[in-house]
Protein backbone atom coordinates (compact mmCIF):
# COMPACT_ATOMS: atom_id res chain seq x y z
CA UNK A 1 0.00 0.00 0.00
CA UNK A 2 1.46 3.35 -1.00
CA UNK A 3 1.62 6.33 1.35
CA UNK A 4 -0.61 9.20 0.25
CA UNK A 5 1.19 12.33 -0.90
CA UNK A 6 1.28 14.95 1.85
CA UNK A 7 -0.18 18.24 0.67
CA UNK A 8 0.84 21.63 1.96
CA UNK A 9 -0.78 25.06 1.70
CA UNK A 10 1.84 27.83 1.69
CA UNK A 11 1.58 31.34 3.17
CA UNK A 12 3.16 34.35 1.45
CA UNK A 13 5.76 34.87 4.21
CA UNK A 14 7.33 31.49 3.36
CA UNK A 15 7.68 32.34 -0.34
CA UNK A 16 9.06 35.78 0.54
CA UNK A 17 11.44 34.56 3.26
CA UNK A 18 13.28 32.18 0.97
CA UNK A 19 14.77 35.00 -1.12
CA UNK A 20 16.96 36.08 1.83
CA UNK A 21 18.93 32.83 1.81
CA UNK A 22 22.10 32.33 -0.21
CA UNK A 23 20.67 29.06 -1.58
CA UNK A 24 17.34 30.62 -2.62
CA UNK A 25 17.59 29.42 -6.25
CA UNK A 26 17.88 25.78 -5.15
CA UNK A 27 15.05 26.15 -2.64
CA UNK A 28 12.73 27.77 -5.21
CA UNK A 29 13.61 24.94 -7.63
CA UNK A 30 12.45 22.46 -4.97
CA UNK A 31 9.26 24.48 -4.47
CA UNK A 32 8.57 24.43 -8.22
CA UNK A 33 9.11 20.65 -8.32
CA UNK A 34 6.65 20.09 -5.46
CA UNK A 35 4.13 22.41 -7.11
CA UNK A 36 4.40 20.55 -10.42
CA UNK A 37 3.75 17.31 -8.49
CA UNK A 38 0.65 18.78 -6.84
CA UNK A 39 2.12 18.59 -3.33
CA UNK A 40 1.88 22.32 -2.58
CA UNK A 41 -0.82 24.87 -3.22
CA UNK A 42 -1.84 28.32 -2.11
CA UNK A 43 -4.78 30.71 -2.38
CA UNK A 44 -5.18 33.69 -4.69
CA UNK A 45 -4.85 36.21 -1.89
CA UNK A 46 -1.24 35.09 -1.25
CA UNK A 47 -0.19 36.46 -4.65
CA UNK A 48 -1.82 39.79 -3.80
CA UNK A 49 0.16 39.96 -0.55
CA UNK A 50 3.45 39.13 -2.26
CA UNK A 51 3.23 42.15 -4.53
CA UNK A 52 5.62 43.01 -7.37
CA UNK A 53 8.89 41.65 -5.89
CA UNK A 54 11.30 40.87 -8.74
CA UNK A 55 12.72 37.64 -7.24
CA UNK A 56 9.22 36.26 -6.69
CA UNK A 57 8.16 37.30 -10.19
CA UNK A 58 11.05 35.25 -11.55
CA UNK A 59 10.84 32.26 -9.21
CA UNK A 60 7.19 31.84 -8.13
CA UNK A 61 4.86 33.75 -10.44
CA UNK A 62 5.65 31.52 -13.47
CA UNK A 63 4.06 28.56 -11.62
CA UNK A 64 1.06 30.50 -10.33
CA UNK A 65 -1.43 28.35 -12.26
CA UNK A 66 -0.21 25.10 -10.71
CA UNK A 67 0.15 26.64 -7.24
CA UNK A 68 -3.37 28.00 -6.97
CA UNK A 69 -6.23 26.08 -5.43
CA UNK A 70 -8.95 26.04 -8.09
CA UNK A 71 -11.75 28.57 -7.80
CA UNK A 72 -14.17 25.66 -7.56
CA UNK A 73 -12.34 24.43 -4.45
CA UNK A 74 -11.67 27.81 -2.83
CA UNK A 75 -15.09 29.36 -3.23
CA UNK A 76 -17.36 26.63 -1.86
CA UNK A 77 -19.86 26.83 1.00
CA UNK A 78 -17.75 24.77 3.44
CA UNK A 79 -14.81 27.17 3.02
CA UNK A 80 -17.17 30.17 3.29
CA UNK A 81 -18.63 28.80 6.52
CA UNK A 82 -15.14 28.58 7.99
CA UNK A 83 -14.36 32.13 6.83
CA UNK A 84 -17.50 33.31 8.67
CA UNK A 85 -16.45 31.40 11.80
CA UNK A 86 -12.97 32.93 11.64
CA UNK A 87 -14.46 36.40 11.26
CA UNK A 88 -16.40 35.81 14.48
CA UNK A 89 -13.66 34.04 16.47
CA UNK A 90 -10.49 35.67 15.08
CA UNK A 91 -11.39 39.04 13.52
CA UNK A 92 -7.79 40.20 14.06
CA UNK A 93 -6.79 38.07 11.04
CA UNK A 94 -8.23 40.78 8.79
CA UNK A 95 -5.88 43.40 10.24
CA UNK A 96 -2.76 41.22 10.55
CA UNK A 97 -1.44 42.30 7.14
CA UNK A 98 -1.48 45.92 8.18
CA UNK A 99 -4.93 46.51 6.70
CA UNK A 100 -3.49 46.77 3.19
CA UNK A 101 -6.15 44.49 1.76
CA UNK A 102 -9.80 43.89 2.54
CA UNK A 103 -9.37 40.27 1.51
CA UNK A 104 -6.25 39.00 3.33
CA UNK A 105 -4.82 35.54 2.73
CA UNK A 106 -4.74 34.32 6.34
CA UNK A 107 -8.45 33.46 6.76
CA UNK A 108 -8.53 31.82 3.33
CA UNK A 109 -5.45 29.74 4.07
CA UNK A 110 -6.91 28.48 7.34
CA UNK A 111 -10.38 27.79 5.90
CA UNK A 112 -9.02 25.95 2.85
CA UNK A 113 -6.50 23.95 4.92
CA UNK A 114 -9.22 22.91 7.38
CA UNK A 115 -11.70 22.03 4.63
CA UNK A 116 -9.36 19.88 2.56
CA UNK A 117 -6.89 18.59 5.17
CA UNK A 118 -3.83 20.53 4.02
CA UNK A 119 -0.93 21.14 6.36
CA UNK A 120 -0.64 24.94 6.56
CA UNK A 121 2.88 26.36 6.27
CA UNK A 122 3.56 29.82 7.69
CA UNK A 123 6.39 31.66 9.39
CA UNK A 124 4.03 33.35 11.81
CA UNK A 125 4.89 32.87 15.47
CA UNK A 126 3.53 29.60 16.81
CA UNK A 127 2.94 31.07 20.27
CA UNK A 128 1.11 34.24 19.27
CA UNK A 129 -2.59 34.21 20.07
CA UNK A 130 -3.29 36.56 17.17
CA UNK A 131 -1.73 34.70 14.26
CA UNK A 132 -2.42 31.77 11.93
CA UNK A 133 -1.17 28.98 14.24
CA UNK A 134 -3.61 30.00 16.99
CA UNK A 135 -6.51 30.35 14.55
CA UNK A 136 -5.77 26.82 13.29
CA UNK A 137 -6.81 25.56 16.74
CA UNK A 138 -10.27 27.17 16.77
CA UNK A 139 -13.00 24.53 16.84
CA UNK A 140 -14.22 24.15 13.27
CA UNK A 141 -10.99 25.37 11.71
CA UNK A 142 -8.57 22.82 13.12
CA UNK A 143 -5.65 22.12 10.84
CA UNK A 144 -2.00 21.23 11.22
CA UNK A 145 0.32 24.23 11.04
CA UNK A 146 4.11 24.12 10.65
CA UNK A 147 6.87 26.65 9.97
CA UNK A 148 8.59 27.24 6.64
CA UNK A 149 11.91 25.73 7.78
CA UNK A 150 10.11 22.65 9.11
CA UNK A 151 8.29 22.25 5.77
CA UNK A 152 11.52 22.60 3.76
CA UNK A 153 13.16 19.94 5.90
CA UNK A 154 10.16 17.55 5.83
CA UNK A 155 9.96 17.77 2.04
CA UNK A 156 13.74 17.31 1.74
CA UNK A 157 14.23 20.63 -0.06
CA UNK A 158 16.86 21.33 2.59
CA UNK A 159 18.82 18.49 4.12
CA UNK A 160 20.00 20.08 7.34
CA UNK A 161 17.93 21.72 10.01
CA UNK A 162 19.90 23.42 12.75
CA UNK A 163 17.99 23.74 16.06
CA UNK A 164 18.50 27.51 15.76
CA UNK A 165 16.31 27.38 12.67
CA UNK A 166 13.21 26.64 14.72
CA UNK A 167 12.83 30.41 14.52
CA UNK A 168 11.97 31.06 10.85
CA UNK A 169 13.68 34.46 11.00
CA UNK A 170 16.96 32.78 11.94
CA UNK A 171 16.55 30.30 9.07
CA UNK A 172 15.53 32.80 6.39
CA UNK A 173 17.71 35.65 7.66
CA UNK A 174 14.99 38.24 6.92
Amino acid sequence: MSTPVRKYLIDSDVFMGIQHRSDFKEIYAGIRKLAQGGEIKTVRQVFTEMGPDSVLKEEIFPIKKVLLISKEEQYVSEVSERITLLHEEAPHLWGATGGSTKDPADPWLIAVAATYGYCLVTNEKQRSSRRIPAACKIIGTECECISGPHFLYKTKIVSTFDPAHIDPHAFFGG
